[in-house]
C-alpha cells in the first residue's frame, strides 16, 4: 500500500457554496496528493455545488449526519506522513497553505495551524480567552485549520478512545484532542491577510455559537489534563 505525504482532508455541513472554492485552491498545489471531500450533511447534495475533475480529489458521500471528528477518522483511513483540514467558512490562498504544509514539515513534533485559543485553570474552573490570531506563538488550543502528522492522528484517536466511558459527545471537541497529540504545544504562525465566509459567526450555522458548545469544550478539556502530560514549550 503507497502512503502520500500530504492529504488533504475537507468536511462540508452548512456552508456547501463554499466548497468548490476551497478545494480548487487546494488542488492548486503539487505537494497534495490526495483531497478527500466528506459531505457530512445527507440532507444537502453537494454535487449541485461541486465539480472536479482531478484523479487527487475523492468523495465521500456520508448516510447520516457526521460531526467535526469524522474528519480524523477519515485521514485514518488514508495513510499519509502528514495531513491538513480547514474548516467550511476558511479561504485560504495556496500560499498560505504551502507555508503551512511547509511548516509542520519542518518541525513535525507538534500540529500547526494560524489560529487558536489558550485556557487557565483556577481551582476546578477552567476559562477560555480570546482568540490568538496570526501570529508567531505557541498555543493551548488550535481551531480552525489543522495541519498534522500521522504521529498526531494515531495519539488523537488514542485520546478519544481513551474519553468513551466520560464523554458522551466528542464531535465537537475534535481540536481539543489534536492540540494535545503532539509533544508540544501548536504552533501558531502569520499567514498575513484570509478571508472569511459571513457565516463564520452566523448562529445556526456556526458550530461555536451553539448553546452547549462551551460546556462540552471544558468537560473535554478536564477528561485531558487529567490522562495527557505534554512539554507545553
Amino acid at each position: 500500500m503507497s502512503i502520500n505525504n500530504f492529504t488533504a482532508v475537507i468536511l462540508s455541513y452548512k456552508r456547501p457554496g463554499n466548497i468548490q472554492r476551497i478545494c480548487e485552491t487546494i488542488l492548486e498545489i503539487k505537494a497534495v496528493d490526495k483531497l478527500i471531500l466528506s459531505n457530512n450533511n445527507p440532507e444537502i447534495d453537494l454535487t449541485d455545488y461541486v465539480s472536479i475533475n482531478d484523479s487527487r480529489f475523492f468523495f465521500i458521500e456520508q448516510k447520516e449526519h457526521c460531526a467535526c471528528i469524522k474528519r480524523f477518522e477519515i485521514a485514518y483511513s488514508s495513510p499519509s506522513k502528514f495531513y491538513f483540514c480547514i474548516d467550511d467558512d476558511l479561504f485560504f490562498n495556496r500560499n498560505q497553505i504551502q507555508y503551512l504544509m511547509d511548516v509542520l514539515v519542518t518541525d513535525p513534533s507538534r500540529p500547526h495551524g494560524f489560529w487558536g485559543q489558550n485556557y487557565t485553570v483556577r481551582g476546578d474552573k477552567i476559562r477560555f480567552h480570546q482568540p490568538v490570531v496570526n501570529k508567531s506563538t505557541t498555543i493551548d488550543i488550535l481551531n480552525r485549520a489543522y495541519f498534522f502528522s500521522w504521529a498526531h492522528l494515531v495519539k488523537l484517536l488514542n485520546l478519544v478512545q481513551l474519553s468513551q466511558t466520560y464523554l458522551t459527545d466528542v464531535g465537537t471537541v475534535d481540536d481539543i484532542f489534536l492540540s494535545f497529540s503532539g509533544k508540544k504545544k501548536p504552533q501558531l504562525h502569520n499567514i498575513d491577510c484570509f478571508e472569511n465566509c459571513p457565516t463564520s459567526n452566523e448562529k445556526g450555522i456556526a458550530t461555536w455559537l451553539r448553546d452547549d458548545f462551551e460546556i462540552k469544550r471544558i468537560k473535554a478539556l478536564e477528561f485531558i489534563l487529567k490522562v495527557r502530560t505534554r512539554n507545553d514549550v
